[in-house]
């Protein structure tokens, strides 16, 4: 159970939400007993459950959960939107959220033309936030509705793009000026994207290291290896994102070339406990 919890709690904190549904419903029994267990949560774990009921657009669930305390509006209007629920999305600004800005981002992320709108409407004007979301997203109209508006951060949507693994619109991004290939890199590096990342390599990038940091962080055993090969090399560096991620075999490599659990001793998680039950020498 706790790893499972470490890999959707990965996969939300690099805001890879398509793939953290995909591990929770890998485990549909786990998650009910998750909710009945609510009020004894951690602060973070809170935040995930109720992030995800919210996406998945669990009107029953979210209400099971009001009733046991979940009262961040704010977070749960992202959420909402970023699942296209507008029964949810109303409930949550009646409920008092007023944080618009991470709504557009879900909007835009989930490809909700008529919720982003709506945000606008409310206030919401971070547009190059906007951008970031329908790139990662994919969903173009949504990515011109904010150029429409004034977004012009190609080189971050790039990044999200890519980190998304979403051709078109790195295609697009660079069309309209991206020249931040490391940024992009990132994003593959994140996004486990090999095609991506060879393009981005293509193009110029060559900050090993961070790329490193992004595909241990984000299990990606392989392009991991390729950073390595290219030339990264600050081992205990990388090991604080790999505990991050529980991959047995990113430690092991690491280790491999030198890395140290005390250097890494910062690698911890949400709660202050070593991932993946290593300890501290």
């Amino acid at each position: 159970m706790k790893l499972v919890y470490d890999v959707w709690y990965t996969c939300f904190q690099q805001y890879d939400f398509p793939l953290s549904f995909r591990v929770c419903h890998l485990f549909h029994d786990w998650i009910p007993s998750f909710k009945d267990r609510y009020s004894s949560l951690s602060f973070n774990k809170k935040n995930i459950m109720w992030n995800f009921v919210l996406t998945q657009g669990n009107i029953a669930c979210v209400h099971q959960m009001i009733e046991k305390g979940a009262n961040d509006w704010n977070d749960g209007l992202a959420g909402a939107c970023r699942g296209g629920n507008r029964e949810l999305v109303d409930l949550m600004i009646e409920k008092g959220a007023k944080k618009m800005t991470w709504a557009l981002f879900g909007a835009c992320m989930g490809g909700h033309i008529q919720l982003a709108n709506l945000m606008i409407e409310k206030g919401a004007n971070n547009w190059n936030l906007g951008l970031a979301g329908a790139c990662m997203g994919g969903h173009i109209d949504c990515a011109n509705l904010m150029i429409e508006k004034g977004a012009d951060n190609w080189n971050r949507g790039l990044e999200h793009a890519c980190r998304g693994r979403k051709r078109e619109l790195v295609d697009y991004m660079i069309e309209k000026g991206a020249w931040d290939w490391n940024m992009g890199l990132v994003g593959a590096c994140q996004g486990g994207n090999c095609e991506l990342l060879d393009l981005m390599i293509e193009k110029g990038a060559n900050h090993w290291i961070r790329g490193l940091n992004c595909a241990c962080a984000n299990d990606n055993v392989k392009i991991a290896k390729l950073m390595i090969e290219k030339g990264a090399d600050e081992w205990d560096l990388a090991l604080r994102y790999t505990l991050f991620s529980s991959n047995h075999c990113c430690v092991n490599m690491l280790m491999e070339k030198g890395a140290t659990f005390y250097h890494a001793s910062r690698a911890i998680d949400p709660d202050g406990n070593f991932c993946i039950g290593y300890q501290q020498p």
